[in-house]
Parts: C-alpha cells; sequence; structure tokens
C-alpha cells in the first residue's frame, strides 16, 4: 500500500520578534498559515530503504542526512518499526525560503509512519515527537492558521 500525501508550504502573516532567551534564540509572535504550493511525498512499505527526491529544489537537499532518516530513526528506536521504507519527494517547495517545506515534510512523514505502522498517536503525541526535530513541524498537524 502507497501513502501519497501533498505537504502544503506555509506564510508567516506577521512576525515580531520580542526578545533573546538565554538560549539565544528569540521569542517569536507570529501568525501562520497553509498556502496552495506543495511538495508530494509518497511512502510504502519495501524490501529495503529507500530515498528519492526529485524536483527543482532537490539538489539542495542531502540524500543521507536529512529529516526524513533522523524522523525514521527516531521512530525505528522508539517504536521498533521496520525501517525498510521507499520513500520518493517531489520537491516543489523553495528550500531556505521560510516556507517550512522542510517542516512541513517532516509533520506528514510522522502522520504517514503513525497510518503505516497503526502506532494510534494522538495529534499531541505526534507535535510532541516532533519537537525532537524543529520547532514548526508541530504546526503542520493543525487544520487553520496558529498563532
Amino acid at each position: 500500500m502507497s501513502f501519497e500525501i501533498k505537504c502544503p508550504a506555509k506564510i508567516n502573516l506577521f512576525l515580531n520578534i520580542t526578545n533573546k532567551r538565554p538560549d539565544g534564540f528569540h521569542e517569536l509572535q507570529s501568525l501562520i498559515a497553509k498556502i496552495d504550493l506543495f511538495d508530494e511525498l509518497c511512502v510504502e512499505k519495501s524490501t529495503n530503504f529507500s530515498l528519492e527526491i526529485s524536483g527543482e529544489f532537490a539538489q539542495y537537499i542531502d540524500i543521507n542526512d536529512n529529516l526524513f532518516t533522523k524522523i525514521l530513526d527516531y521512530f525505528v528506536k522508539n517504536f521498533g518499526i521496520n525501517s525498510n521504507l521507499k520513500i520518493t519527494l517531489q520537491k516543489n517547495i523553495p528550500v531556505g525560503a521560510g516556507l517550512g517545506g522542510g517542516s512541513s515534510n517532516g509533520a506528514y512523514f510522522i502522520k504517514i509512519l503513525d497510518e503505516i505502522f497503526r502506532l494510534k498517536l494522538s495529534k499531541t503525541q505526534m507535535q510532541k515527537i516532533s519537537l525532537n526535530f524543529g520547532s514548526d513541524i508541530a504546526f503542520f498537524f493543525e487544520n487553520s492558521p496558529c498563532l
């Protein structure tokens, strides 16, 4: 069975930097919303692991060190799933443009892993897991704009 999904980009409708935290990161206020620009992700069980990335922005993704492999390693270690998956991504969202393409890919990959392996994780559980990989991945589990 193949799981295919469109992973939307996001846009900051406004961004306000409020202060700098002791860890060097900044506190932000932002209103973010999904937009009609998508990467296309397909995942299916396989006899071995493979990752294929195509599209205009594919060359900017490190095939050996990326969000898919990091998330998959986490799920293998913490949920005992099999890593034999065929992952294909059509990369249509520009990399490094602040549109959240990688974060969206990560969130939807977590959702697909939950479905493929019938883990029955709640949205809150998936959001908590996503914080291991990036601060804005959790937004992509929501169905509406967020502050």
